[in-house]
């Protein structure tokens, strides 16, 4: 019996199947990967979450190691941390060479991955977003010859996410985060131009980004591996609005630490949900996620009692797309492809979302989802959904086909083995 290949995968993040939307990428990517290989799981926790191992995690992976970040860090950036004050620190931290996030990729955390290893030969090592590709050139240069394919999952454009990143909070009057934001996008540039040609293949979530980004770094090898959701049985799902006399039950699911997050659940709550109840819609939101900001939590306070509830973290969001008749995602910025947005087609929940909310998807507007951009638009596509259950019935039958035929897990995984076998067989 010929022996697995045996590969190396560092994630910022413990892969999960629920909840954090990077954390489920990477629990997607993580059961694709064991189908093929005997993978070694590394985590170097930049991007936080829980650090504890899921049951489904110890089953997928040959061993499962998690880095202390204050091992990691380096000590130009541990200095920073500890300036007291503010202003200075965030000049300090503007002026970092790398992004911010790629302050633990360095050669501490690469000797720890070494040591992780202990002698163990890979033939791939897969790196999980684009600033801990520092530690992709730092790995191979220890590894005896020949060195192991190397793969990059970008999964979101971090260069074209700042920038819009920092439109948002000039919108929101936030001058100082929207500076550092675009010194961000900055540094991001930078790190792809520099890293980008050390890896044998890029992945991105979208043909978008992928068209974008090969165009920006010629000498790199792109390839999309989309994210995915898993299929749920339709009875699960609501397939519409309640019948005449019940409040539409609108719904958005998030990581409300993430800002455009947060911003989208604050423009519901203060912006849309009041618009749509002086139109005469009687309307309930139900916000699900953990992460809550306490400004976000006081300004979803004054939405009116009764009108907004905030669920915070639940075990499984089944009951919440049970209860909802439209899924509200009004991002205004971000990047790669919302989890939430899938989520949603799976469980058979119309989608009103923002133009950017649907980028990257396969998905037609009016067909299988409604955007709008505007507080006022946004009201109308959901009044629009209220009004007519024959046209929430059909966006949701169309999305949840447009889930089954291209983002189930399966297909995900398809995906993921076909570029890696031809990428074995190109050598």
């Amino acid at each position: 019996m010929t022996a697995r290949r045996t590969l190396l995968f560092v994630s910022p993040i413990m892969p999960r199947r629920s909840g954090n939307g990077l954390a489920m990428r990477a629990g997607l990517v993580l059961e694709g990967l064991a189908r093929q290989f005997e993978v070694h799981l590394l985590v170097l926790p930049a991007s936080g979450g829980s650090l504890d191992v899921p049951d489904v995690v110890r089953a997928l992976a040959a061993r499962v190691g998690v880095l202390d970040l204050h091992d990691c860090i380096d000590t130009h950036a541990a200095l920073i941390g500890r300036i007291d004050d503010e202003t200075e620190r965030r000049r300090h931290r503007a002026a970092y060479p790398r992004p911010w996030a790629a302050r633990f990729s360095g050669a501490a955390a690469a000797m720890k991955a070494m040591e992780f290893l202990a002698g163990t030969r890979i033939d791939v090592l897969h790196v999980m977003r684009l600033y801990l590709a520092p530690l992709a050139p730092l790995i191979l240069h220890a590894l005896p010859a020949p060195a192991p394919l190397a793969i990059l999952d970008l999964d979101d454009d971090d260069v074209r996410t700042h920038e819009r990143l920092a439109g948002l909070h000039d919108l929101r009057g936030e001058a100082a985060e929207a500076e550092l934001d675009r010194a961000e996008a900055a540094k991001y540039a930078a790190c792809a131009s520099e890293l980008l040609g050390h890896f044998s293949a890029v992945l991105t979530a979208s043909r978008d980004d992928a068209q974008r980004l090969s165009a920006l770094h010629a000498g790199a090898r792109f390839d999309v591996v989309p994210n995915g959701y898993a299929e749920i049985p339709r009875q699960a799902g609501s397939a519409g609005p309640r019948t005449e006399g019940h409040p539409v039950r609108l719904l958005f699911v998030a990581n409300l630490g993430y800002v455009p997050n947060a911003d989208a659940a604050e423009l519901l709550a203060l912006e849309i949900l009041p618009t749509l109840r002086h139109r005469g819609v009687d309307a309930r939101l139900d916000i699900v996620g953990g992460g809550t900001p306490d400004d976000l939590r006081a300004a979803l306070a004054r939405a009116g009692e009764g009108h907004v509830a905030l669920h915070g973290w639940v075990d499984s969001v089944a009951a919440c797309y049970a209860a909802a008749d439209i899924a509200v995602v009004p991002l205004r910025a971000g990047g790669g492809t919302r989890i939430k947005i899938l989520e949603a087609f799976a469980y058979g929940v119309p989608v009103v979302t923002s133009t950017l909310g649907a980028e990257g998807l396969d998905a037609v507007f009016g067909t299988h989802l409604l955007c709008a951009d505007t507080p006022e638009e946004f009201a109308g596509a959901c009044q629009r959904l209220a009004a007519d259950p024959a046209l929430a019935a059909s966006l949701a039958a169309d999305a949840s086909e447009l889930h089954r035929l291209h983002y189930t897990p399966g297909r995900v995984h398809a995906k993921m083995a076909a570029i890696i076998s031809n990428l074995f067989e190109g050598r």
